[in-house]
């Protein structure tokens, strides 16, 4: 990814991610601003090459941020570079993408894409005529990221309403393999009555309020300590104003998740904080149970004023799978829960080869006309670079260079012959290069055809 930065990057420094908590892009917008929540929305132009910015038909109801979106109707992908740690070390971060159609085209036509995050398929966005539509996953990146949309379907042209980063602590979400990705399914807050986010949440994750069937909602007599001491999730307060429980200690609380139908890794965080005074004799401590079989040692108690934080990592499910709380058995009081976070855990995260990606960037520093191509180079199959030809590996390579008819001029730029090792075939026709042959060219050992 480094290589392809190097034009953007001394425009894009001063709207990046590691300057501020909270990045908000606002795609087709004409000017920045700052919302009623205190959140600065800027206009996306130095983050992407392509696509047209157009203003949505129906605004009724939804916030300032999704009157406009940009459109893309010409490529296979088009990506956004956005820049998260100039230094380059790894950070986790938080990226949310939402889409809100508007009838923006007239057509009454809401499509459906796929959308992409570096070399990895995110999912597919199936978008709708009234609603806004977001997905969340939670990554560690180093010193930039890329957000792409791709066409799926003849007629149906990809858009995107909002890019939001928000940089996340190391510790906040450890349970997985940092080469991987969290796929958020659920944030509740149990018994809320509004949707939670920034203010309230310094990181701006979205609780939405919840209620269960025939549980009772409790509200907070007590002050909750939501320090990172007490939990590193970091939940916000507010989450613990108010909690879900039964009645009866013999009753237990039925999770349901939004997770697919199919068995997939999951991370599941679930957040407990006592509700009122208790007595001296009263004791409220819970059991957690999936599929029938409970997930810890022994009880957890929820003690006054503290967050007990359960994480359930390691694991398989799907939508059917039955998720319970119940009182421990040492308990005296019925279970409660105050909120909950569910995620799937993505494939091991997929990129071609560094240093081949570093040629291109050279490539594209030499002729800006190659920097309307953004993203991953290769990844994921099918969305390559129109000019790329690339192996069927897992990690990929590139196996050839079609460069014809770019319109090119000049030299083309002295490069190391390992980096391109596995290139096939390199077409220069139909530009205006001039200058000796590059040497490495003739070192190349699989090179068939120039």
């Amino acid at each position: 990814m480094a290589g392809l930065l190097h034009l953007l990057l001394p425009l894009l420094l001063a709207v990046s991610a590691s300057a501020q908590e909270l990045l908000s892009i606002d795609c087709g917008a004409s000017e920045n601003y700052t919302n009623a929540n205190g959140i600065g929305w800027v206009v996306d132009g130095p983050f992407v090459q392509r696509g047209e910015a157009h203003s949505v038909e129906n605004t009724s109801g939804v916030p300032r941020e999704f009157a406009t979106l940009r459109a893309f109707t010409s490529r296979k992908k088009n990506c956004y570079t956005i820049p998260v740690n100039p230094g380059g070390w790894k950070m986790q971060i938080l990226l949310r993408a939402s889409f809100y159609y508007g009838n923006y085209d007239g057509k009454a036509t809401p499509p459906a894409f796929d959308l992409l995050f570096e070399g990895n398929r995110w999912g597919t966005v199936e978008t709708t005529a009234g609603d806004v539509v977001f997905t969340e996953a939670i990554y560690s990146v180093g010193e930039a990221t890329s957000v792409c949309v791709a066409q799926t379907k003849p007629g149906q042209f990809p858009f995107i309403s909002t890019i939001e980063v928000r940089n996340l602590e190391d510790d906040m979400y450890p349970n997985f393999d940092p080469n991987r990705w969290l796929l958020m399914r659920d944030r509740l807050a149990f018994g809320a009555a509004r949707t939670i986010r920034y203010p309230d949440d310094r990181y701006d994750r979205i609780w939405m309020p919840a209620r269960v069937n025939g549980l009772a909602v409790l509200k907070n007599e007590s002050v909750v300590d939501v320090s990172p001491e007490a939990a590193k999730g970091r939940p916000p307060a507010a989450v613990f104003q108010a909690a879900v429980g039964t009645n009866s200690r013999s009753s237990p609380i039925a999770l349901s998740t939004s997770l697919p139908s199919e068995s997939t890794e999951v991370n599941i965080n679930l957040y407990f904080a006592e509700m009122k005074q208790l007595r001296l004799t009263d004791v409220r401590a819970v059991d957690v149970t999936m599929d029938g079989v409970s997930l810890q040692a022994g009880s957890s108690a929820i003690s006054a004023q503290e967050v007990l934080e359960f994480s359930i990592s390691y694991r398989s499910a799907n939508a059917s799978t039955s998720i319970v709380v119940q009182a421990a058995s040492d308990s005296t009081l019925p279970p409660i829960i105050s909120a909950m976070e569910v995620f799937s855990v993505g494939d091991e995260r997929q990129a071609t080869d560094s240093g081949e990606v570093e040629i291109l960037g050279m490539m594209q520093q030499r002729w800006p006309v190659l920097t309307d191509w953004t993203g991953d180079p290769c990844l994921p199959t099918p969305y390559n670079w129109e000019w790329v030809a690339c192996s069927s590996d897992a990690s990929p390579h590139i196996s050839a260079l079609l460069l014809s008819g770019l319109g090119l001029s000049g030299e083309f730029p002295e490069f190391s012959p390992v980096a391109l090792s596995t290139v096939e075939k390199v077409d220069l026709h139909n530009n205006s290069l001039s200058g000796p042959i590059p040497h490495a060219f003739g070192l190349m050992p699989n090179l068939k055809e120039l």
